[in-house]
């Protein structure tokens, strides 16, 4: 970061947040999570920790952000490309603050690694006297911290519960993707119950099925495609369909990989 935007940065910090000393580390991760913390404050209905007099640790990860201050929170977050999807669940266990507060103060002096694949995990710490931002790839003590904080709170459980509890979508997850679909339960079409007995049959899929084990759904030569959308089609829309659960599926790529369900309508 150029050194005069750092201070003009810190000079509006300082004026801005209640004369708070305000240290950011320097550089290009942190440079423009400070210039966006505003609006992810805003999106994720957070309160401005530069304004908080108390001591408070805010954690960004992919896809998840823990907040650990008098009332404790874990986020998730991810989108299907059209909509934001947001869950927010209360931490219970009682976190002792202050020690965790000087852990992380102490271990941000560790020599952080540049790794090319690895999410940038940034880090909020206030108290009513100072406000700092932590930025890294890669640092074994401050991930170690991170770690403990998941273990104590069942984070990863609680992480798993929430993806599998997630609508019919293709949802982002960082560098990979979650999609997921369910078969329907009720009003269902004509055209679906005609359908039903054949998908269950040569899928080997129920209601009980993985949700996100799912075939590819091709509607008019487009693929990407759910239940939801089959459900819709009436008999007379429908000229023909196909269901594939053989060697060819390899033929449509991974996503295939749990069969094919192909519709051609009017």
């Amino acid at each position: 970061m150029n050194k005069l935007t750092l201070l003009f940065l810190l000079s509006l910090s300082v004026n801005s947040y209640c004369q708070k000393n305000i240290g950011i580390t320097e550089n290009k991760i942190s440079k423009n999570f400070y210039k966006n913390l505003d609006s992810l404050n805003a999106k994720y209905d957070l309160k401005d920790l530069r304004e908080s007099e108390n001591i408070a640790i805010r954690i960004w990860l992919r896809n998840e952000i823990i907040s650990l201050e008098k009332n404790s929170e874990y986020i998730f977050y991810t989108s299907n490309g059209q909509k934001d999807f947001i869950e927010v669940r209360n931490l219970e266990k009682k976190t002792n603050l202050d020690s965790l507060y000087h852990l992380f103060k102490s271990s941000s002096n560790f020599k952080n690694k540049l790794h090319i694949d690895a999410f940038p995990i940034k880090i909020e710490l206030s108290n009513s006297n100072s406000y700092d931002l932590i930025s890294f790839q890669r640092n074994d003590q401050l991930e170690e911290i991170i770690q403990n904080i998941r273990k104590k709170h069942s984070l990863d459980e609680l992480r798993n519960e929430i993806k599998n509890n997630l609508p019919a979508g293709n949802y982002r997850m960082g560098a990979t993707s979650l999609r997921k679909d369910y078969l329907p339960k009720e009003d269902k079409s004509d055209f679906y119950l005609k359908l039903e007995p054949e998908i269950k049959a040569k899928l080997k899929i129920s209601q009980k099925s993985n949700p996100a084990e799912m075939p590819l759904i091709i509607i008019d030569d487009i693929p990407g495609f759910y239940f939801e959308d089959l459900n819709n089609l009436k008999l007379s829309d429908v000229i023909d369909y196909e269901i594939i659960n053989d060697k060819t599926k390899v033929l449509y790529g991974t996503r295939a990989r749990f069969g094919i369900i192909k519709v051609n309508t009017n």
